[in-house]
């Protein structure tokens, strides 16, 4: 119960979050306590009968600073959870280190994000549908229900950009499959939980050609890879059988060090996949990020990470690729990329170089001003390229490709 006046180690706790331009109020500090996300300060004797005082310990105070940083008015405290999981040792100002969230809170808040997913419940309508008029009744809803996101075909190519950026052009746009994107997405749902027979390996092709999550391969490509799969020994199982896009399943089986595990896994990918983007924006090349490019361009995972990259400022994309790194294969995909950044050449220095990350920055930020010295001595710079930059263009949806488990 909130008290009219804050008691002396609430005040206290107010002072410590006010150094840090964080503001919190005793009412919230009740509501945190009763929700179990901040401890109730210990109580001390004061000795001869004085009676006792409350006092903040630091843990409280690195927990009052998360939680004030995350939760805002209006917004659900299960969100400000996930924040706080993701988060914590990188957003909260302060020398101590983060406590992490309860466990129970973060499987409750993850669980409540992924249960409010419209992609997700799709995915669950796909797996309840056995009849074919309950198969009927997904289309009719996946179609609706898609037809609300901005899907489209994921069009982004750092290499393409930066090459248009310094020619002052525009940049080619890529060709398209003849499928709706609202209809690939509904066959990639189909296939992964119905199996792909359900869809055929000529639409299943033509559904990932419209997408364009792998961009280096072509539709013939493509089709090539799934009739390989088709005609393979396990080809019948994978045609028939569903591999399921659970994650409310693969979160309920999944241990808070897996969580863990994820987390470290989801930012390492997303690091990589900054690094990957921000090649469209002049970053410098260096024979380690050459590498590092060259090793994401021969997996086909360039666009994935952008997608998670980009997601990591939307608390319920962010969410969704969180449980998608439980997935071995994307656990993989970061140790193979470590590996590459621990034993091949440097990102930011070449083997005898002496420059540092200032240097780095201040040649990076020269090229982008001599960009701009370009763009204004030339009228039609501005039309040329000036839309052409990484807010015009589009990623799809960051949810769906990358929602597995």
């Amino acid at each position: 119960m909130s008290r009219s006046r804050p008691s002396a180690a609430d005040q206290e706790l107010i002072r410590h979050l006010a150094a840090r331009e964080l503001t919190a109020s005793p009412a919230r500090f009740e509501r945190w306590r009763r929700a179990g996300l901040l401890p109730r300060n210990p109580r001390r004797g004061l000795g001869r009968g004085r009676g006792s005082t409350a006092s903040v310990a630091p843990e409280t105070v690195e927990i009052a600073a998360a939680l004030a940083f995350h939760a805002r008015q209006g917004r659900d405290l299960r969100l400000a959870v996930v924040d706080w999981f993701l988060h914590r040792d990188l957003v909260i100002p302060g020398p101590t280190t983060v406590p992490e969230p309860p466990e129970g809170a973060v499987f409750a808040a993850l669980a409540w994000v992924v249960a409010r997913n419209p992609i997700a419940r799709l995915f669950e309508l796909a797996r309840s549908a056995h009849t074919e008029p309950q198969k009927d009744a997904f289309y009719d809803s996946a179609l609706t229900m898609l037809a609300r996101k901005p899907l489209g075909p994921i069009q982004f190519d750092p290499a393409a950009v930066r090459e248009a950026l310094l020619a002052g052009r525009d940049v080619n746009e890529p060709e398209t499959a003849g499928l709706q994107p609202q209809a690939a997405y509904t066959h990639l749902i189909v296939a992964t939980e119905m199996g792909f027979d359900e869809v055929g390996a000529d639409t299943l092709a033509e559904a990932l050609a419209t997408i364009r999550l792998y961009p280096g391969l072509s539709g013939d490509d493509l089709r090539q890879a799934v009739q390989r799969l088709e005609n393979s020994d396990d080809g019948a199982k994978f045609a028939s059988a569903p591999t399921h896009n659970d994650p409310m399943g693969t979160l309920k089986r999944s241990s808070i060090e897996q969580l863990r595990r994820a987390r470290t896994v989801l930012y390492g990918l997303s690091g990589f996949g900054a690094m990957y983007f921000m090649h469209a924006l002049l970053m410098p090349e260096t024979p380690g990020l050459t590498a590092l490019r060259a090793r994401i361009d021969k997996l086909g995972v360039g666009t994935l990470l952008m997608i998670m990259c980009t997601g990591m400022n939307r608390t319920h994309d962010a969410a969704a690729n969180l449980i998608s790194c439980l997935d071995p294969w994307l656990d993989a995909i970061y140790d193979h990329l470590l590996d590459q950044v621990t034993n091949g050449p440097p990102l930011l220095h070449g083997p005898d170089s002496k420059e540092t990350a200032d240097k780095y920055m201040e040649s990076w930020i020269a090229a982008i001003k001599n960009l701009g010295s370009t763009v204004k001595t030339d009228g039609n710079a501005d039309k040329n390229i000036g839309h052409q930059g990484p807010a015009k263009s589009t990623l799809g949806n960051p949810s769906a490709p990358a929602q597995g488990g």
